[in-house]
């Protein structure tokens, strides 16, 4: 059986063409799971968060900012699992703290004020931290042992 001309650029046309395609998925995969904004789902609760990795986005966090919105908050990402400390410096609104390891909440503080002077540390090894407004893990009900659920936009 002999393929004509035609036929063959249409089979080539389709496979470069699969192959693009399957390309393209995969570089919005890897480009949405280093985004910088993400959706996280704690105790029933959607919560838009920002995402910070470096040392200088870490250090900073939150601090100088006026308010936080209901249902924000900054999710502070870690390369290996460990107990990383976090102060309220230059911090103008209070926070819940969420500590987070394999996508699973494993400590929380509450209502940690705004002038709270010491470094804060889990007790526990850790993976990430959320912090979001102060009053949040009461209200929604959320506590340790909840799991926690991360959509990339």
């Amino acid at each position: 059986m002999k393929l004509s001309k035609n036929k063959i650029k249409f089979i080539k046309f389709i496979f470069f063409g699969i192959i693009f395609v399957a390309g393209c998925v995969l570089l919005e995969n890897k480009f949405s799971e280093n985004s910088r904004r993400r959706e996280v789902i704690m105790g029933g609760e959607v919560f838009m968060v920002e995402v910070v990795r470096s040392k200088n986005e870490k250090e900073k966090g939150l601090s100088g900012r006026e308010e936080l919105c209901l249902n924000c908050g900054m999710l502070f990402e870690f390369s290996k699992p460990g107990k990383y400390g976090f102060w309220m410096k230059d911090m103008n609104f209070p926070l819940d703290f969420v500590w987070i390891l394999d996508n699973r909440i494993v400590y929380v503080n509450k209502n940690i004020a705004k002038n709270f002077s010491e470094v804060i540390f889990p007790p526990n090894n850790i993976d990430s931290v959320l912090e979001i407004p102060a009053g949040l893990l009461d209200k929604y009900k959320i506590k340790v042992g909840d799991e926690i659920s991360m959509i990339y936009e």
